[in-house]
């Protein structure tokens, strides 16, 4: 941990310290400072001063400059009392330059109707509810329906978006609809994303798609593959739904879900029928209507010579 630019002694970094910090070092300084052995006294049976067996002989060796001597020029004594100052001393610096490591809540997706799920925004948490890693931080998202729910948000996941353009051309009699399907990666995401296809409609039989080729994105750069549907003689007329659907080498779908695009299939036929029944009667129907035109032809000329 950094210490702030207007700290200036050991005590104003002191206070500068987190709560959580604070209480630890002064945890460890009050222990260190009860252990260490004050000297041995010819007339205490332990280094430590409190087994002596009176207070009067206590103030009376602390009088005495030759037992003050004594006590703390003996081996022992002087020993521990380094041995703990340093052990002391280790762990508060320790203490005092490391993170906090401690977990303050765990976080989960249930949800609280108008609440605040998160006992402390920016808290430690885990296991993380978003993103990746083993901690995260406690932050409050809007769910649905009016609901607030805490999560546990750990570091930024790669993942990608997927953008289909529309089919062109959008209308077809027979033939091939292209379009071009584009990932977008975030957060550092390589790798190859593959694709299927699907085509659904109201009428059968159906266009059909070939599975386009994956997608391989090497750098920050988005990727591109091709989506081709086919339209054949025998396709029904109709609009249709076709749907790309993506994962990539571990499983994941894109973060925008399937992406979709419609195309049409109208044709106009020109026939009299496909039989030879069908044919005959309008060979019939043709010589009728000769017929009686040649008559009204005949019947009219007729006419104008009887008048003249």
């Amino acid at each position: 941990m950094k210490p702030a630019s207007n700290v200036k002694t050991p005590a104003q970094y002191l206070a500068s310290l987190p709560a959580d910090r604070a209480e630890t070092i002064a945890t460890v300084r009050t222990f260190v400072n009860k252990h260490i052995p004050r000297g041995v006294s010819p007339r205490c049976e332990r280094c430590n001063p409190d087994f002596c067996t009176g207070p009067d002989e206590m103030d009376r060796e602390t009088q005495d400059p030759h037992t003050q001597n004594r006590r703390m020029g003996h081996p022992l004594a002087m020993k521990r009392t380094l041995f703990l100052a340093a052990l002391g001393l280790f762990f508060a610096v320790a203490l005092a330059v490391s993170p906090p490591m401690a977990i303050a809540q765990s976080c989960s997706f249930t949800t609280l109707p108008n609440g605040t799920a998160c006992k402390k925004l920016g808290a430690r948490c885990s296991p993380p509810t978003a993103g990746s890693g083993t901690a995260g931080n406690c932050t409050t998202a809007a769910a649905p329906k009016n609901t607030i729910v805490c999560e546990c948000l750990g570091a930024p996941s790669p993942s990608y978006n997927l953008i289909l353009t529309p089919l062109t051309p959008g209308d077809l009699d027979t033939g091939t609809a292209t379009s071009t399907i584009t990932v977008i990666p975030f957060n550092g995401f390589t790798g190859a994303v593959n694709f299927t296809c699907a085509v659904s409609g109201m009428t059968r039989p159906v266009p059909t798609c070939a599975t386009p080729p994956p997608a391989t994105v090497t750098g920050p750069g988005s990727a591109t593959s091709q989506l081709a549907v086919s339209v054949a003689d025998s396709t029904a007329q109709g609009t249709y739904r076709v749907a790309v659907t993506a994962v990539d080498s571990h499983g994941r779908p894109p973060d925008n879900g399937d992406q979709t695009s419609t195309l049409s299939v109208s044709r106009v036929y020109w026939t009299i029928g496909k039989s030879f029944v069908a044919l005959v009667i309008a060979l019939a129907a043709f010589l009728a209507v000769l017929t009686i035109w040649g008559l009204a032809q005949v019947w009219r000329g007729k006419q104008r010579a009887d008048s003249q």
